[in-house]
């Protein structure tokens, strides 16, 4: 089925948008348009959009690494349109009805790798502009930050649903688990807010980039509150996860459930 360009704008909700500002005022606008073409040329599903994505991701880390100029503007323009397709394949699931977990588990996976692979591309891009070997080692520990920050996070997700399905099976007692607020987007600035920000200063700074290089001081921009955001992240989310997951439980290995 063909899908007007009306349609494709009126299936997503901006109420409901709470996205970084730039993805909202210019990614968001663009992925209608590049939808629109991707519906007519074959990209008919949201899995075919986020292959594509990541495709654009990889070209984008391929150039972002090596350390010409011209080479760093292919790369942020690949960068820019793999975040455009990280649109795309929402708003086809949502145009055609064809949203599903899988798709945002797979949407999630490919966010994951190019969002920390980028760190990783820019700092030895650096490193090899400069030879400096700060701008390799400060991309290292972020890079490191960003990925431990994803395993925290998916780990207290995994053990907040194994405690749930305990309480829903008798196993354990209703914990704090079931009442608490989320620390992530309670309060009046809070780390969802904090990573909008992050996100956005990052994204400006390799759209900086393609005009004056990425200086010492885009760099800085591009980087550090990526590695405060994680950072806080991580302490929030491990606090979160001790209130929550300290509850006494029996391991399958333990001799006293024989005697159960």
């Amino acid at each position: 089925m063909a899908y007007t360009l009306e349609q494709i704008k009126n299936a997503f909700n901006t109420k409901a948008d709470d996205n970084p500002f730039l993805f909202r005022k210019i990614i968001r606008p663009l992925s209608y348009y590049f939808t629109y073409i991707s519906l007519r040329i074959g990209i008919s599903t949201p899995n075919r959009a986020t292959v594509a994505g990541f495709i654009c991701g990889c070209f984008s880390l391929i150039f972002i690494v090596l350390p010409e100029q011209n080479y760093l503007i292919l790369g942020a323009g690949f960068y820019f349109i793999y975040y455009i397709f990280d649109h795309v394949d929402g708003n086809i699931a949502r145009v055609s009805n064809q949203a599903t977990y899988f798709g945002k588990y797979l949407d999630g996976i490919v966010n994951a790798v190019i969002n920390s692979l980028v760190l990783l591309a820019f700092s030895f891009r650096q490193y090899l502009v400069y030879n400096n070997p700060y701008y390799l080692y400060s991309g290292v520990i972020v890079f490191f930050v960003y990925i431990l920050s994803c395993f925290v996070v998916t780990r207290t997700s995994f053990f907040n649903l194994w405690v749930k399905l305990d309480i829903k099976e008798g196993k354990v007692k209703e914990s704090i688990l079931l009442n608490e607020t989320n620390p992530l987007t309670s309060g009046k600035f809070t780390l969802k807010k904090m990573g909008n920000l992050a996100i956005d200063l990052q994204t400006l700074a390799i759209f900086m980039s393609i005009f004056i290089g990425m200086n010492f001081w885009l760099y800085i921009m591009f980087l550090v509150p990526i590695g405060i955001w994680c950072g806080a992240l991580i302490f929030v989310t491990m606090i979160r996860a001790y209130r929550q997951l300290n509850i006494h439980r029996y391991s399958k290995t333990d001799s006293r459930l024989n005697n159960k």
